[in-house]
């Protein structure tokens, strides 16, 4: 607790001398994606986006280059937003990745912004699973609780109506990895459910509801993957007369 203090107290501190937000890029938050139904207002979060998509056989995203293709942010809850590393401003400067992995990785830092709920979510492009069997999602994380009840969370769901309903998979709301590191490597199992489905959407969910304290210090995410089973399909013979 005390290395979180202190973390809080020198971000802080630093951000007033140096005049430079924590979220300052979050002002790159205006490219607003007006297609794919209840998540067609998500943006992207002052990161370009490629034009390549992420799922079974893609390998891992590390928050290295543009966004997936099909990826968003989704912001509806306050100003405090997912952002890829150079975003965070001091917090970057300080701790750097933190999340067991290296280089680049998405984050947002309520630090600054006390007294003021958020709620944001990075969202994947829509994944076609017909023919697999979805084996497992895996991503390193480091998530720091504020240590207060009912306050802010983080979530992974998976929607498979285009954000209409979304399912919980993974809720946190205690420390998941130090400060300064080391982070923590998420092998998540998947249900059936989501095999053989023409839509699923994963999303990577940081809020603190208005109802609670509205205080929070950070989540970091890396290396974000898919990990599927290929389902051979059955040719059947017949006689031709």
């Amino acid at each position: 607790m005390a290395r979180k203090v202190f973390v809080w107290s020198l971000v802080a501190v630093l951000a007033a001398v140096t005049g430079v937000s924590a979220q300052s890029d979050t002002d790159r938050y205006n490219e607003i994606r007006a297609t794919e139904g209840a998540v067609g207002s998500a943006t992207h979060g002052g990161i370009a986006e490629g034009s390549a998509s992420w799922g079974c056989e893609s390998g891992a995203y590390g928050f290295e280059g543009p966004l997936p293709a099909g990826w968003g942010i989704l912001s509806p809850g306050g100003p405090i937003q997912w952002s890829k590393s150079a975003g965070c401003g001091q917090l970057d400067t300080i701790v750097g990745n933190v999340t067991n992995g290296s280089g680049d990785y998405g984050c947002a830092v309520p630090i600054l912004t006390p007294l003021v709920a958020w709620d944001t979510s990075i969202v994947t492009n829509a994944v076609n699973t017909t023919l697999f069997e979805l084996d497992g999602l895996q991503f390193n994380a480091n998530y720091q609780n504020v240590d207060l009840e009912a306050g802010d969370e983080f979530a992974v769901d998976v929607t498979l109506n285009e954000g209409g309903t979304w399912t919980n998979l993974l809720t946190w709301n205690e420390d998941h990895g130090g400060v300064f590191g080391p982070g923590e490597t998420v092998q998540l199992p998947l249900p059936p459910q989501l095999d053989n489905q023409p839509t699923v959407r994963f999303r990577f969910r940081y809020y603190d509801p208005p109802a609670g304290p509205q205080l929070g210090l950070f989540a970091q995410l890396d290396d974000i993957e898919l990990f599927c089973t290929e389902v051979p399909v059955e040719l059947q013979s017949f006689d031709v007369e």
